[in-house]
């Protein structure tokens, strides 16, 4: 920023230090809420310019709303407080005590996270800083959250399009995916954009867009029958846009962490049933929990936030860099199955959707558990930030089937995994309604909006396949999800669903209380198509608000009440109906657009679209604002100090060349503007060359010579809050300001300049005279901590300054006048006093000693502030100080003392009338008089010296004792012992010259206490439990050299057990023949000690095949040798260090295959398993299972059998919950899949795999038996 424009003269490299005459008032950081007398007001409004216009704009349906509870602080000209309010909530305000003579200067304060000041309109908003007298109205202040800025009021909205083809093959790549409509887009006449194709994106949902670029951002997602690019499931596309062309290419891709492409038989085009169907049986269960969720760019463009499903991580993807940074999305669900997805960015936080999905359910009534959750997500830390059920009867997918039973599919349901599948609606239409979080959006005033899809709806698909194998006929699904209202109401910053329609406590319709809901309402009760007589809710939960508009935009199905057609639809926010008209079963194309029809690529009412997101071009920048008269100097723009116009300002680059000028006007004020508008008055400059994040320089040229500065110079710089300081700072003839622009609509209106009348100084220095010259010779310090007083000719004091860390004082803003300065001699330090030579002969004045030593007073200096240089700022008025000497006395406390460690010796003494520092020749010094000297050489006489400078020193010599003593020297100083384990042996030597006769002996304490042994070498007795001290002394030694000090030995017991888990999966649990499996095994380290010699034994069933170099370890080497694993990892760090394993089998044979891994080696003991012991309790094993369906032809049975240490089995038939058989063994004729249950086991709860039974090919007439054995397996303990 700036600093005081003043003659100074500078010693090397000390900094001025300065005060004023003029004391400026307290400045106040912030304002309260205050009481005051009634007097005049100033009103005015807060509002929010969407726009950017600077004016508070209501046209239509778009509206600029006001801004609450914007502090609003009224100061008078001594800076003290006047009044202050906050705003309504509608923005208005009102000051009251305000005097209608005088000026007031007004500051808005605490706005909302990311919002700033919108830009300056002389007819409009002003700043957040204005100056306004009693009665004033229409002190308006616009501000804005640059995301909300839209440069019209209709802009592109774009979304993603799904075509059930492979994308990496297909024949009808050219297939929109990515397309745009008009916000407010109308049916009858809308436009569709296309952006991009399924060969460019394939399956994609997230989009972001970046505003400064003009580029859109869109992630693969794992939809059934849908297919990827050939870049699979981890990609980010990138379509830039421009006015003639657009182009999209892969930007990023996470790889195998987003998991696998699970598409099995997907179709290139059209096939023979004249649909484009598959069974894509694998990518069922993948949805949801594969490949990436939703996506989202900061304010600032610089970084995209994207969710990985596979891994339940957030990341944060640099785009100049594309580095990534991961963050594991906490579980909100008690340790239960949770998906995240919805990923949003909002005010400096990332706003996370997570759902808890009770994926172990048993069966779809199991609704215990299911909520959603929203975190916040801000430098490393997830805040939960609103959390609700989702056991609430909702709107019914099926509003066309009567109130009963559960076709209407009123209820979200569990995502169990597929063998199961049970519909609600199970008809040729299916529903199962599972929440799946996808999208969050906020309104204008602060409220969450959540959109809720039905995965249901994009695990089928719209005349198409089962997920059951062979089923021939074509299924269609009704898929809609729903949209809900969050308000902040909610405690420390969070927020609270709506309930019974009302969101924080607002007033409710008769429709939204009459609509099914959370509470028995529904906000957004709009949702709903044919008034609700097909469907209560509709949408495909991919939303965007534009700010100002009212009206909420989501993907639905039905959008404009055309039945099986997917689109765009429009609620409004203030009430929760639907756009255009609100009632009726009629069509309504002014409430939205129609993407998508009922044909072959027509997705009916099974999510055919995906996000959304509005395209808006980056908000304008502005910066300036104000050059005034700086009356009282104080570098703060008090009330009553006004502005200075034809002030020339000049914006140039980083490297100084010129931009764009403006004069200053209205008041001082200045502004340079990136928005295009046109006209305005001059001291606006707009269309100036300014870029996001750039370097610029503010310069005003040459200001002694500009006429509006003439006869003023800079005020004081920096020395209040930065909206009403003074930030310019002298360069040569100049005044310069440099600073960078922040993102799109960061105005800045804090680059100011104050001036002053010139007005004169003098000061300057107290400094140690060491030699008492009156000279400030070289190498002579400042002294600190000075009192120095300011006299006018007759002795009045004016001013009092202290001397800085270098011993420099000034006085600033003197008038013409004859002055004096007078030195506190009482502040001097002890023992110092001034110099005694004053104004010594031959000495420059400015380097001479100018106070009287008697009264501390200097000469008498006239200052003439017309007149430069030493006439007006005078710095030569200097003090020196000298150290009176005296003869120290060097006082004994004790004869010196041989050590019997080393041939050293000490001495203790003190020293009366001691003058300064105390230095050795040997030896090291410690204490503060008395001082002891220690590790003195035996032979070197000590040299002691007292001295404060060159002047002043004295010194002593003490003779050395004959100190060629024996020595004690420890071999073991300090030990280390595992606990459990017998002590170490001690051991200690003897040495030096004269060693006859010398030998140790062993103490169990410092003094006193037991001795333990007289030998050099001495282990102590027993196990070692607990950290123990030794003591050991030298004995037989001459009483010169006798030890009296025991030097202590520690014996450290350490824990070195280790804590090693193992967990292993395979990534199905259901194969067929010929299908390749990938086994993962993990072996962590759960507690504080390393562990060593780590190996590994996994054992490979003989149903299965070892696909050979498909080892991939993280750590170690993995060999395989007669179908036996040897994993030989080595160490493992303490505290949770992890390695993996992945390796691939190849499947063989039909029936359960078994695979046991167990951690057989480790060097140090673990504390809860022995590692190789095969005990299946214990958390160094696992076994695992996956099942591979046995084929069975009309007459075969088979049999299955379980262990005899399971009792009272019951075998069950997935879907009856009642017994078919009981006992330990029984034969099975029919197809389908099996479980069992017993008193102490279940399966598959307790960790077994079902028994799949198919129907056989190629079979033969004879009746064949096929034995089965079912053999115990340990419940998974800990995710892998």
């Amino acid at each position: 920023m700036g600093a005081l424009y003043r003659h100074v003269l500078f010693r090397g490299a000390r900094v001025p230090h300065s005060i004023f005459l003029v004391i400026p008032a307290l400045i106040f950081l912030s304002c309260i809420a205050g009481t005051a007398a009634k007097a005049q007001t100033i009103k005015g409004k807060v509002y929010r310019d969407f726009n950017a216009d600077g004016l508070k704009t209501i046209i239509g349906s778009f509206s600029e709303i006001g801004a609450g509870n914007v502090l609003v602080c009224a100061y008078k000209k001594d800076g003290t407080l006047a009044d202050s309010t906050r705003t309504a909530n509608d923005g208005t305000y009102t000051i009251h005590n305000a005097p209608l003579s005088d000026t007031l200067r007004i500051e808005f304060k605490d706005f909302m996270e990311s919002d700033y000041d919108g830009p300056y309109n002389p007819i409009g908003s002003k700043t957040s800083v204005q100056f306004a007298a009693g009665n004033s109205v229409g002190v308006d202040l616009g501000i804005n959250y640059p995301n909300h800025y839209c440069e019209t009021q209709n802009p592109q909205t774009v979304t993603t399009c799904y075509v059930a083809v492979n994308a990496a093959t297909t024949s009808v790549g050219y297939r929109d995916v990515l397309v745009g409509v008009p916000y407010e887009g109308i049916d009858s006449t809308k436009k569709i954009s296309p952006y991009a194709f399924v060969k460019d994106l394939g399956s994609v949902w997230g989009v972001a867009y970046k505003r400064e670029t003009a580029q859109v951002f869109t992630s693969a997602f794992t939809k059934r029958h849908v297919g990827f690019t050939a870049k699979g499931p981890g990609a980010i596309f990138v379509t830039s846009i421009s006015s003639t062309d657009t182009s999209t290419t892969e930007f990023f891709n996470f790889g195998a962490i987003a998991g696998v492409d699970m598409h099995t038989d997907l179709p290139d085009d059209i096939t023979p049933n004249a649909r484009l169907d598959s069974y894509d049986i694998p990518a069922y269960d993948a949805v949801g929990t594969t490949s990436l969720g939703g996506l989202d760019i900061s304010e600032d463009g610089k970084t995209l936030w994207v969710i990985n499903l596979k891994n339940r991580k957030l990341y944060s993807l640099d785009i100049a860099t594309k580095d990534t940074v991961s963050y594991i999305i906490p579980n909100p669900c008690n340790g239960k199955s949770y998906r995240p997805f919805a990923t949003k960015y909002y005010r400096n936080k990332v706003y996370i959707g997570v759902v808890c999905t009770r994926e172990d359910a048993l069966e779809k009534n199991d609704s215990t558990g299911l909520a959603a959750t929203v975190y916040a997500f801000k430098e490393g830390t997830f805040t939960q930030v609103l959390h609700f059920p989702l056991t609430y009867i909702k709107g019914a997918s099926n509003a066309d089937i009567p109130p009963i039973g559960d076709a209407r599919a009123q209820r979200w349901r569990p995502w169990i995994p597929l063998p199961y599948f049970e519909p609600d609606r199970n008809n040729n239409f299916k529903t199962y309604p599972q929440a799946w979080l996808t999208d969050i959006e906020f309104d204008v005033d602060g409220s969450m909006i959540v959109g809720l899809r039905d995965r249901f709806g994009d695990q089928m698909g719209f005349e198409n396949r089962l997920p059951i194998a062979n089923e021939p006929d074509l299924y269609t699904v009704i898929g809609p999800g729903e949209v809900l209202r969050a308000g902040p109401c909610g405690p420390n910053g969070t927020w609270l669903i709506e309930n019974g329609g009302s969101v924080c406590g607002s007033t409710t319709s008769a429709e939204q209380t009459n609509a099914a809901g959370i509470g028995g309402g529904k906000y957004y009760w709009g949702e709903r198509t044919q008034n609700g007589a097909n469907h209560e809710i509709s949408t495909q939960a991919g939303l965007a608000l534009l700010a100002g508009s009212g009206k909420l935009a989501m993907t639905a199905i039905n959008p404009t009440e055309l039945q099986n057609t997917g689109g765009i639809k429009r609620l409004i926010n203030s009430n929760g109906e639907r756009d255009g008209d609100a009632f009726g079963e009629d069509p309504n194309p002014n409430g939205g657009v129609v993407l998508y029809r009922n044909d072959v690529y027509g997705y009916g009412k099974a999510n055919g679209l995906g996000g959304l997101e509005i395209l808006c071009a980056p908000q304008p920048i502005e910066i300036g604002n104000r050059i005034w008269n700086d009356k009282n100097r104080n570098g703060r723009q008090d009330a009553n100090e006004i502005g200075i116009d034809g002030v020339t300002v000049t914006l140039c680059d980083a490297m100084g060349n010129s931009l764009a000028s403006v004069q200053t006007g209205n008041g001082g004020q200045y502004y340079f503007s990136s928005a295009t508008t046109t006209g305005g008055p001059a001291y606006i400059k707009y269309q100036a060359n300014l870029k996001f994040n750039t370097k610029y320089i503010l310069k005003i040229s040459n200001f002694a010579a500009q006429s509006s500065l003439a006869g003023l110079l800079p005020t004081i710089a920096n020395s209040t809050s930065d909206h009403i300081d003074s930030d310019f700072e002298p360069t040569g003839a100049n005044l310069t300001f440099t600073f960078t622009t922040g993102t799109a609509g960061q105005n800045n209106f804090k680059a100011d300049a104050g001036f002053a009348p010139k007005l004169g100084s003098l000061g300057d220095f107290v400094w140690k005279d060491l030699n008492n010259n009156g000279r400030q010779d070289a190498g002579e310090p400042g002294i600190p901590g000075v009192v120095v007083q300011l006299l006018n000719s007759i002795g009045t004091v004016l001013a009092t300054d202290t001397t800085n860390s270098n011993g420099l004082y000034t006085f600033d803003s003197l008038s013409n006048g004859t002055y004096r300065v007078k030195i506190l001699t009482a502040s001097l330090p002890s023992g110092l006093i001034l110099s005694t030579v004053q104004n010594a002969a031959g000495v420059p004045d400015s380097l001479d000693s100018d106070f009287d030593p008697i009264t501390g007073l200097s000469q008498f200096i006239v200052i003439d502030v017309t007149q430069t240089g030493i006439n007006k700022d005078n710095p030569t008025l200097d003090g020196g100080v000298f150290i009176v000497c005296n003869k120290p006395n060097w006082v004994l406390s004790s004869s010196p003392v041989c050590s019997p460690n080393a041939a050293v010796y000490s001495l203790t003494l003190s020293v009366v009338n001691q003058n300064g520092f105390i230095k050795v020749n040997a030896g090291t010094v410690s204490g503060s008089n008395p001082y002891t000297i220690t590790d003195i050489p035996h032979n070197v006489n000590l040299v002691i010296t007292d001295s404060v400078t060159a002047f002043c020193k004295f010194d002593t010599t003490f003779t050395a004792p004959d100190c060629d003593c024996a020595q004690l020297s420890i071999i073991t100083p300090n030990a280390t012992v595992c606990k459990g384990s017998p002590f170490p042996i001690l051991k200690a030597t003897v040495i030096g010259p004269n060693v006859t006769g010398a030998g140790v002996i062993w103490y169990d304490a410092p003094t006193g206490g037991n001795v333990l042994a007289t030998t050099l070498n001495f282990q102590p007795v027993g196990i070692a439990a607990v950290t123990d001290t030794f003591y050991v002394v030298l004995s037989g030694l001459t009483p010169l050299c006798t030890s009296v000090i025991r030097t202590p030995v520690i014996v450290t017991v350490q824990n070195c057990e280790v804590d090693l888990a193992l967990k292993k999966r395979i990534s199905s649990k259901i194969a067929n023949i010929g299908d390749t499996l990938i086994y993962t095994i993990k072996v962590w380290n759960e507690f504080t000690n390393k562990a060593n010699g780590v190996e590994v034994t996994d054992s490979i069933p003989a149903g299965i095949q070892f696909i050979p170099g498909s080892f991939t370890s993280s750590r170690g080497l993995a060999s395989i040798s007669n179908n036996v694993i040897q994993w030989n990892i080595g160490s493992v760090a303490a505290n949770g260090d992890t390695v993996t394993l992945t390796y691939k089998s190849k499947v063989m044979q039909a029936g359960i295959h078994y695979n046991t891994a167990e951690i057989s080696r480790t060097n140090e003991k673990d504390r809860d398993s022995t590692p190789g012991n095969g005990k299946d309790n214990e958390d160094d094993k696992d076994v695992q299972c996956f099942t591979v369906p046995i084929k069975l032809c009309t007459g075969e049975k088979v049999q299955l059998n379980v262990p005899a240490n399971y009792t009272n089995v019951k075998w069950f038939k997935t879907g009856s919950p009642t017994p078919i058989a009981q006992g330990n063994e029984v034969l099975l004729t029919q197809t389908g899949v099996y479980t069992f249950t017993a008193l102490n086991a279940t399966c598959p709860a307790g960790g077994c795999c079902p028994i799949i039974i198919v129907p056989g090919t190629n079979c033969c007439p004879e009746n064949l038996c096929i034995p089965f054995v079912i053999r115990k397996t340990k419940k998974a303990g800990k995710s892998i």
